[in-house]
């Protein structure tokens, strides 16, 4: 959800009262979540308790530019095991599978008579809530029966709802050592509210967990707590588990995609191309990192000499990267080989990326739509911008799968 929302909704909780200096003034404060907001609005939302003069701490959860892969059921080993006065959870529950298990390490965190502020958002999340997290899933909602079924020894001292009613928070004080009791939460899979193992057993992909584990460990923005390709992607590359291949990934960032594939993949070799010199810094055994512009022709033509079996686009999100890539390197794949376009956000909402992306006549999306009929019909495409590049791929693809944000193409 965007950040304004917890930003408007902590300082109505300061200005009328229901944080107060007395109660932070000298007192040991957790704060939790957000870190993917960046750093600087992070200490925006920390510094009234600076300046109210309680001993914080801040325990930021998964983040992929801070190479942080801590989860809410790691807070109590993040904290080393330190009791609080107040805990305050900006962000959190909806992203983790195991709300039991967060429900707990946070109540463990509160010592005895602490408080505990929650802002979890609610089954009513309103659209323009999203704003650009709208590309990333989150798993659960709360009200105020789920936050009473988690959190059992404690007392309910205050709750508000934003309005629209898209953000709960409800501050709650520890009165006794309580495991949660039959806990239930509302799954935006399913719609309605059941326990987690319910949840977590819902959908085809339940099932494919390795990959979305590893991604986690490595710290990539493609698992759960971001994008959730993972489940997916696993679907359709477990049969080149234990092959010998070579992955190209295109763009880095801090290596974690990187070093996710050469775990899953034991015999690929992986391919992973930025135009940062200090990507160099990723390479390893296994992983060879290449810098270039992926906007030059050059670049991408000396790349079909790798014979990839798998590409990734995770690169520049530029229409004209995007579509440079796919039409480029396309063929270089074998029979099989799958090719996957990420990011597509900003195909799907012009409005809220910036219009240096939307720098050709096609966005990628369209382009991908295009190309699926070309599959489903072994037809032409006859209409607009790169018609021939379109029946060059499409004519070429047995299969397209499109998920939130991603498309995987596979190769006749």
């Amino acid at each position: 959800m965007s950040l304004p929302y917890y930003a408007k909704m902590l300082k109505e909780l300061w200005k009328n009262g229901v944080l107060t200096q007395e109660e932070t003034s000298g007192k040991d404060v957790l704060l939790a979540g957000l870190s993917y907001f960046g750093s600087g609005p992070v200490s925006v939302l920390q510094q009234p308790f600076f300046a109210a003069g309680a001993k914080v701490d801040y325990a930021p959860l998964f983040n992929d530019a801070l190479g942080v892969s801590a989860s809410l059921p790691q807070l109590e080993e993040t904290v080393a095991g330190k009791k609080y006065d107040l805990v305050v959870l900006f962000e959190g529950l909806e992203r983790e599978p195991h709300f039991v298990k967060s429900a707990e390490a946070l109540a463990n965190c509160c010592r005895m008579g602490g408080r505990l502020l929650l802002l979890v958002q609610t089954p009513d999340v309103a659209e323009e809530a999203w704003g650009a997290e709208r590309c990333l899933e989150t798993s659960w909602a709360y009200d105020l029966q789920d936050v009473a079924s988690l959190f059992p020894g404690f007392s309910l001292l205050f709750h508000v709802r934003t309005n629209p009613a898209c953000l709960l928070a409800a501050k709650l004080e520890k009165r006794r050592e309580a495991s949660p009791l039959h806990p239930k939460a509302f799954s935006r899979r399913l719609g309605c509210r059941v326990s987690e193992r319910k949840g977590l057993q819902a959908g085809f992909f339940h099932e494919f967990h390795e990959l979305d584990r590893i991604g986690t460990e490595e710290c990539t923005d493609k698992c759960r707590y971001r994008h959730n390709y993972l489940q997916k992607y696993e679907f359709f590359l477990r049969d080149w588990k234990e092959k010998p291949l070579r992955l190209l990934e295109l763009g880095v960032f801090k290596g974690g995609s990187e070093r996710m594939w050469k775990r899953y993949f034991p015999r690929a070799q992986v391919f992973g191309v930025d135009i940062d010199e200090a990507c160099r810094v990723y390479a390893e055994e296994r992983i060879e990192i290449r810098i270039g512009d992926l906007s030059q022709n050059e670049t991408l033509e000396s790349l079909k000499e790798i014979r990839p079996h798998i590409i990734i686009d995770d690169a520049s999100h530029f229409w004209s990267h995007q579509l440079k890539a796919l039409f480029t390197l396309f063929p270089a794949l074998p029979s099989g080989g799958v090719y996957i376009l990420e990011d597509l956000e900003t195909s799907l909402q012009p409005q809220v990326y910036s219009a240096d992306y939307h720098d050709a006549p096609l966005d990628a999306y369209t382009a991908a739509e295009r190309i699926t009929r070309v599959a489903a019909s072994r037809t032409p495409c006859t209409e607009g911008p790169f018609a021939e590049e379109i029946t060059a791929v499409g004519l070429a693809t047995e299969l397209v799968a499109t998920m939130l944000s991603s498309c995987i193409f596979i190769k006749r």
